[in-house]
């Protein structure tokens, strides 16, 4: 099966390597937005995109050719403005996942919805407070981060009402759920990469190139092995 997510990471990552991933925040304080709503803007031309909404996930639903997809996408700025020092994190080794567990495989009108998650280093232009350029990008699979569907699927968030003196108050309760960030893993530190567990892509798109490959164990012990491609 093709992913949008191949072909969308060859499209951003070209922005990137040609120093033209400038995004636009909507205010001095968006910390989020401008990834969006650049993503959103690039991939509009080529597919129907639904966006979900600030607490759904994922961000976007993706649709071509009666084929849907989902992408989250994530920003994080890097610590060290200007300086490029793979042997160190160049943001903070965790990502937040408000209400939701990560997952290769989402939940989406009845159906699992294939998913992949986009990760954005980004830095502030200093001589526009609302500019910032993606410097680097990591295009994972969602099964990098977790794949377990049953546990993304049944572990909801609850609420509950009747709560203090006179019974009308009320609880919310909305897990937050840490990942490792993929941006601060050794072999990709400050790379354009795409992880996905799909082998010998670069045989099949000439704009990819092979880098590596990294392996995780599940708590079975069962050995996983994602693969890395970069831009050629």
């Amino acid at each position: 099966m093709k992913y949008f997510a191949v072909d969308i990471f060859i499209k951003l990552a070209d922005k990137i390597h040609q120093g033209r991933a400038l995004m636009q925040r909507r205010s001095p304080q968006d910390k989020e937005y401008f990834f969006q709503d650049w993503f959103f803007n690039l991939l509009k031309p080529t597919y129907e995109l639904e966006e979900q909404g600030r607490n759904s996930h994922p961000d976007y639903i993706l649709g071509k050719d009666e084929q849907l997809e989902g992408a989250e996408l994530k920003s994080l700025a890097n610590v060290k403005v200007g300086k490029r020092d793979p042997s160190v994190n160049p943001c903070r080794t965790d990502i937040d996942f408000n209400s939701t567990v990560p997952c290769g495989l989402v939940p989406y009108r009845g159906q699992k919805l294939r998913t992949f998650y986009y990760f954005a280093l980004y830095e502030n232009l200093k001589n526009d407070p609302l500019k910032v350029e993606a410097i680097a990008l990591c295009v994972v699979d969602g099964n990098f981060l977790n794949r377990d569907y049953e546990l993304a699927s049944t572990h909801k968030n609850t609420s509950a009402s009747g709560f203090g003196s006179y019974k009308d108050g009320f609880i919310r309760t909305r897990k937050m759920y840490r990942f490792p960030n993929p941006l601060t893993i050794k072999e990709l530190r400050y790379k354009t990469a795409l992880v996905i567990e799909d082998e010998k892509l670069e045989q099949s798109n000439n704009r990819l190139k092979y880098s590596g490959k990294i392996s995780k164990k599940d708590g079975l012990g069962t050995e996983h092995v994602f693969h890395i491609y970069e831009l050629v």
